[in-house]
């Protein structure tokens, strides 16, 4: 049998012992932190892309109010629906639309339904 001497110990090489590799706790604490960095990254990023799409709600709104009042001013009155607002009914010589390139969805992904305005009656 060989002599072995501390140099020659099977606990020394590649990857053994403390200043060549990475323990397991080592692992799990590097594991932790990419965690709570992630964590703390995404709730930023998913707090902006909620507040652009109320943004981009309201935006909707504005150009369907402007959409519905210039309707309404062309025509006299408000439409019975919004796909009026893209092509002309019948009847509407006055009609200088479109006043809205299409119908658009919500920017949830929903479709929008609005309570368009009625005419009011006056019981005489």
């Amino acid at each position: 049998m060989k002599n072995m001497d501390r140099k020659d110990s099977i606990f020394e090489g590649p990857g053994a012992g403390l200043a060549n590799g990475l323990t397991l706790l080592d692992l799990l604490v590097v594991m932790v932190l990419i965690g709570l960095l992630s964590t703390f990254v995404a709730r930023r990023y998913f707090a902006h892309v909620g507040k652009s799409q109320v943004k981009a709600a309201r935006a909707q709104i504005d150009a369907r109010n402007k959409a519905l009042d210039q309707f309404r001013l062309d025509v006299g009155r408000y439409p019975t629906n919004e796909e009026e607002l893209v092509v002309q009914p019948r009847g509407e010589p006055n009609w200088h639309g479109p006043y809205l390139k299409d119908v658009p969805a919500d920017p949830w992904g929903r479709p929008v339904h609005p309570a368009l305005p009625t005419p009011q009656v006056h019981p005489k």
